[in-house]
This record gives structure tokens, C-alpha cells and sequence, in this order.
């Protein structure tokens, strides 16, 4: 035979409510108090239906509620936040994230990739590294279009000015971005000077030493020192000499005066340089004969400018 104890309210010794029935609610615990099932509880030995009911903010969070959609607003930092899925709007207090498709990835090994949709108009920056709007200073961008990386100046009071381009296609820009501005080549070497053919002096035997060039854009500066060891006689006006193997060939004829036969300090000749505007040529023709230089024993000396 089974027992049954009918009651309407269960209390604990101090006389608060464990267990209250009323209109067909029962009634489990006060507010405040800690309920603790120890197993499945269960409607008629099926899940117990239903949503849940509301949703209360914890220490550092804000928000929540009882119906609808719910949202709960990180108030305070916090240790740690781990995301599972894509958060589509995100802001603090040194990141305000607007984006609407990746445009940062930092991988597994720190390597961070910056990239930015192919359809910004022109104008627009990939990247900026904008300096302060309160002080002077300097800032990089990145154009969207042309993916050129400008260096620019401004001031707080709105002041902007392009400092220095470097042209995605190649070359810096300086002082403007149009094809005069462009630096687009520099370049440092040596060069083989080959003498082709001679007057006065003996093209047998050729010694050169300091021959160099520096090409900047499109001019050529070039140097050498050339010996002739088995000439004899002195040098004379219009004795020359045709070198071949310019390191560029010149796109147009040019010309110096500034090139000269060093033999000793009080014998020496000053002569013309002249390059043409088809071959690597370059000739060296003596125009002026100071004391009695021998042809063997001296230098030409050829320090020359040219445009290709």
C-alpha cells in the first residue's frame, strides 16, 4: 500500500517556501536561491519544452531581457573574449572596425597581409598612416587604384603637401607626380673603355684605370684614365683618340671642353669630348698643348656627361 501526504506548502525551519503549489504552479525556492536538480528533470518522462524565458547581464556586461531578439554589450575589459563565429561590427577605444570583407589576416606565424577590395575609385587609400590632426607631421598612404605609396606633410590647419611618390609602375616621383617629376633609374658600375683608333698616339698597348659611371635618370656621367705606354713623340693639336664600350648608348651628340692630358705640372694639353648619337663611341681630340707633354709617360684624363 502506498502512502500520500497531501500538503499545499513544504518550508525549511526558518519558514521560507522550498515548495509552493498555487492556481496549479508549484513554485520551487525564493529569489535569490540556488536550485540544485541532481539528475533529468522531465515533463511526464518527456524534455521539458519551451525558450528561455530572459537572459540577465553578468558583472561587466550590459543589456539582455525577456523577449525578442536580446543583446548583451561588453561594459568593462575583460580577460578574455573568444568569438566562434564572425562579429560584424566591432568598436574600441583604438580600432573601429567598418569593414565588409577581411582586410586584415594575422596567420599562425605573425605574418600580417593587408588587402582591400580591386573597385575603390581614385582618391581613395588602401592604407594610411595619417599624422596627428593637432601637431605637424608626416603620413603614408596607399592610393587604391594605382597602388602608389605617397609621403605627405600637413598641419592642423588643414596645410597638405606631397612630399615623395613612389610610382607603382616603377621610379620615384619628386616634387610632382607627371613624367618629368619621375625618377625612374639609378645605377652604379664600371666600364671597359676599348681604343678604337688613335692619332699620334699608339693604340697597341692601352692601360685604363678609374673608369667608372653613374647613370641618374637619363644622364650618363662617366670617367676614365687612359695611358698610352708605346707612343713617343709629344702631344700635338689635334692628336685623338676613338673609345669604344660607353656602358649606354647616347641619344644625342654631345660635347665638353673639360678634358685634359695630365703629363706633369708644367706640361699638360686640355682637349674636346665628343660622343655619338648612334654607337657607344667616344672620341678625344686634343685642342691645346701647354710646355712639351710627351705621348708616352702622361694620362687622359676623361670625366664626361652624357644624355641617353
Amino acid at each position: 500500500m502506498s502512502s500520500i501526504i497531501k500538503v499545499d506548502t513544504i518550508q525549511d525551519q526558518a519558514g521560507n517556501n522550498i515548495i509552493n503549489e498555487s492556481s496549479d504552479t508549484i513554485t520551487i525556492g525564493a529569489s535569490g536561491d540556488t536550485v540544485n536538480i541532481v539528475g533529468t528533470l522531465q515533463n511526464n518522462g518527456s524534455a521539458i519544452p519551451g525558450d528561455i524565458s530572459s537572459v540577465v547581464a553578468g558583472t561587466g556586461l550590459s543589456g539582455g531581457g525577456t523577449t525578442g531578439d536580446v543583446t548583451l554589450n561588453v561594459e568593462a575589459a575583460q580577460s578574455g573574449i573568444t568569438s566562434l563565429g564572425t562579429i560584424t561590427g566591432f568598436t574600441s577605444t583604438g580600432i573601429d572596425d567598418n569593414a565588409t570583407s577581411t582586410a586584415m589576416t594575422i596567420d599562425s606565424s605573425e605574418k600580417v597581409t593587408m588587402t582591400r577590395p580591386r573597385s575603390n575609385t581614385l582618391g581613395d587609400s588602401a592604407l594610411q598612416i595619417l599624422p596627428s590632426d593637432t601637431v605637424a607631421g608626416y603620413g603614408f598612404r596607399m592610393e587604391s587604384t594605382n597602388n602608389d605609396l605617397v609621403l605627405e606633410k600637413s598641419a592642423p590647419s588643414g596645410f597638405e603637401a606631397e612630399i615623395l611618390r613612389f610610382m607603382a609602375t616603377g621610379g620615384i616621383a619628386l616634387g610632382g607626380t607627371g613624367t618629368a617629376n619621375v625618377l625612374d633609374d639609378y645605377e652604379e658600375g664600371t666600364w671597359t673603355p676599348a681604343v678604337n683608333a688613335t692619332s699620334g698616339f699608339t693604340n697597341t698597348d692601352v692601360d685604363d684605370d678609374y673608369s667608372t659611371y653613374t647613370k641618374i635618370g637619363n644622364m650618363v656621367y662617366i670617367r676614365t684614365h687612359l695611358q698610352f705606354p708605346n707612343s713617343s713623340g709629344n702631344v700635338a693639336v689635334e692628336d685623338y683618340a676613338y673609345i669604344r664600350g660607353l656602358p649606354f648608348t647616347p641619344a644625342v651628340q654631345d660635347h665638353t671642353l673639360m678634358c685634359g692630358y695630365r703629363y706633369s705640372n708644367t706640361s699638360n694639353a686640355t682637349g674636346f669630348t665628343t660622343t655619338s648619337a648612334t654607337t657607344t663611341d667616344i672620341r678625344w681630340v686634343c685642342n691645346y698643348v701647354y710646355g712639351a707633354p710627351l705621348r708616352n709617360g702622361g694620362r687622359i684624363s676623361i670625366n664626361f656627361m652624357y644624355k641617353v
